[in-house]
């Protein structure tokens, strides 16, 4: 289920509904990603609904998938998503 990204500028909306629909492909690859990529992504998406539906900040929602360094997270989460997670989050 998509978060309701009706809050969000136009640009964030574009790049979180981007990054859904390369995990929502079934598991192919897009060109040079890897498993890991595609996991690492999975992962910030599942981040970023907690951040959302649950109102867990930056710390607990990276914990929750798995990420015991909010640093690397924060850094992983504007690799794959654009935006650092404080954007993203209510």
């Amino acid at each position: 289920e998509l978060i309701n990204c009706q809050f969000y500028p136009r640009k964030l909306q574009k790049e979180y509904r981007k990054q859904m629909r390369r995990v929502d492909n079934g598991g192919e690859t897009y060109g040079s990603d890897s498993r890991q990529s595609q996991l690492n992504r999975l992962r910030i998406l599942k981040s970023l609904e907690y951040m959302q539906k649950e109102g867990l900040n930056v710390s607990e929602a990276a914990e929750r998938v798995g990420y015991l360094d909010p640093a690397y997270y924060s850094r992983l989460f504007k690799k794959i998503m654009g935006y650092p997670p404080r954007y993203f989050r209510r």
